[in-house]
């Protein structure tokens, strides 16, 4: 029992301030991050980079319910309503509804933000009891604005298709898709 107590102790005396700066960026170094944060948008809206990002995404929703048809519900009425609220967490990954959604992972992207948060972002919130950083406030909302959302959603639907298909299961996706289509409209009456 005292060596228990000794090493959690320990353990909280190891644990260090993280002092951060905030310095804005030259407006070469903003250009060439809005030019990464585009090319971002465009990935996702890719086949390849909608693969990549739904497959985390419903993942995570498959961990807060087991039900396709809700996980499906969920996130095109997110796509479709709900605001992106684009974040980074260098411990978490990056995010565009972090509330709904959780965090995901892009290597090369993280990798990009973590050198130069202050040419993405504009400020940051720190957790002062677990240390962890958040950055929130975007310099570039409009990236991921309307037009954006919509070829998202249009890729969105054919990665589910095409994920239905792999399955042998490409009438119940679709009857999955035409019922959170519907349902999404109802709500919107």
């Amino acid at each position: 029992m005292l060596e228990t107590s000794q090493n959690n102790y320990q353990q909280s005396h190891e644990v260090k301030e993280q002092r951060l700066s905030h310095v804005d960026p030259s407006l070469p170094e903003k250009e060439k991050a809005k030019g990464l944060m585009q090319s971002f948008a465009n990935f996702l809206c890719t086949e390849e980079g909608n693969e990549f990002f739904l497959g985390q995404v419903l993942r995570y929703r498959l961990g807060k319910t087991d039900s396709l048809m809700e996980n499906v519900y969920v996130l095109f009425n997110l796509i479709l309503k709900t605001p992106i609220d684009f974040v980074f967490s260098s411990e978490y990954g990056i995010s565009l509804w972090p509330h709904d959604l959780g965090f995901q992972h892009h290597p090369m992207l993280e990798k990009e933000l973590k050198e130069s948060p202050n040419c993405f972002f504009d400020d940051y919130i720190s957790e002062t009891t677990t240390f962890l950083v958040f950055h929130t406030v975007f310099r570039f909302p409009e990236l991921f604005g309307k037009d954006f959302r919509t070829v998202f959603y249009r890729q969105s639907i054919h990665t589910l298709l095409k994920f239905g298909k792999s399955c042998k299961r490409l009438h119940l996706i679709q009857a999955i898709i035409r019922s959170s289509i519907l349902m999404h409209r109802i709500n919107e009456l």
